[in-house]
C-alpha cells in the first residue's frame, strides 16, 4: 500500500509502508568567569505525545540530532534537533508533505519535552512528549531482529548479520542493511534500497522492533519519507 500524505495536522492509522513525497539540561556559567559548563544531556529515544488543540497523537525515534515522526494520521515527518549546550532549550526543525515545521520549547533527559510549533502555513499549536523508556531501554541485537516478517501484501526477511531482502506491495524490491546505534537501548539504524517501483529510491532512518515482535521503521530519502511495518513469524 501506498499512500500520499499532505497534511500536518489530522487523525489516521499507522500504515504498513506510506511513501510522502515532497514533503521534533542544564548547565551555566561558573562563579568565576569560567568557560560555560557542557551539557551533556541526551535526548536519544523514543517520544509519544500530541499536538495542536485535537491532541493528535504522535511518536518520534530521535538519535543524535536526527527526528523521524508518524501521526496518528500516518503522517511522515523527519529533520533535526538540538539542545542548547548551556541550558535545556529544546529546538527541532522536521518536513512532512509540502510543508516546514518549527520546533522550540524546552526538554529533559528521559522524561519530558514541552514546546510550541510553527508551521509554514502559518499554524500554531502546542506538542508535549513523553519519553517511553518501557520501548527504549530494551537491548539490541542482530539475532533479535533476524527472521522472516510479513505485512499487507509484502514479505521480507533479515538475517543474523542484519541484511534485509524482499518484495513491499508485490511490488517493489527491497534489500537494506541495519546497524546496532547501542546494544542496551532498541532502536536501530536502517539504510534501505527500493527499486522497480515508483517509490525506487535510498532511504535511511532508523527502527525499532517493539515488544520483540514488530517491526516499525521510519527513514527519508531526498524529498521522500518512507514508513515500514512487519510482523515476525
Amino acid at each position: 500500500m501506498i499512500k500520499m500524505s499532505r497534511r500536518f495536522l489530522g487523525k489516521g492509522l499507522f500504515l504498513f509502508l506510506i511513501i510522502s513525497m515532497t514533503f521534533f539540561a542544564c548547565g551555566g556559567d561558573d562563579d568565576e568567569g569560567g568557560e560555560p559548563e557542557t551539557n551533556n544531556v541526551s535526548l536519544d529515544g523514543i517520544w509519544s505525545g500530541s499536538y495542536g488543540q485535537s491532541d493528535t497523537k504522535i511518536m518520534f525515534f530521535m538519535n543524535d540530532g536526527e527526528i523521524y515522526g508518524v501521526d496518528e494520521n500516518s503522517d511522515l515527518y523527519s529533520g533535526d534537533y538540538s539542545l542548547s549546550n548551556v541550558d535545556d532549550n529544546f529546538s527541532a526543525s522536521i518536513q512532512g508533505v509540502g510543508i516546514d515545521i518549527e520546533i522550540t520549547g524546552s526538554a529533559s533527559e528521559q522524561n519530558q519535552i514541552s514546546a510550541t510549533f510553527t508551521t509554514s502555513d502559518g499554524n500554531t499549536g502546542d506538542i508535549t512528549l513523553a519519553f517511553d523508556s518501557v520501548r527504549y531501554n530494551r537491548s539490541s541485537s542482530f539475532e533479535l531482529l533476524s527472521g522472516e516478517y510479513v505485512s499487507d501484501q509484502s514479505t521480507y526477511s533479515i538475517d543474523k548479520l542484519g541484511s534485509l531482502t524482499g518484495t513491499f506491495c508485490d511490488e517493489c524490491q527491497v534489500s537494506g542493511t541495519f546497524s546496532i546505534l547501542d546494544s542496551e537501548h532498541s532502536l536501530y539504524g536502517l539504510e534501505l534500497d527500493l527499486s522497480q517501483c515508483d517509490a525506487a529510491g535510498q532511504y535511511s532512518g532508523l527502527a525499532e522492533i517493539k515488544d520483540n515482535d514488530t517491526l516499525i521503521a521510519i527513514l527519508f530519502g531526498g524529498s521522500s519519507r518512507l514508513s515500514l511495518k512487519g510482523y515476525k513469524q
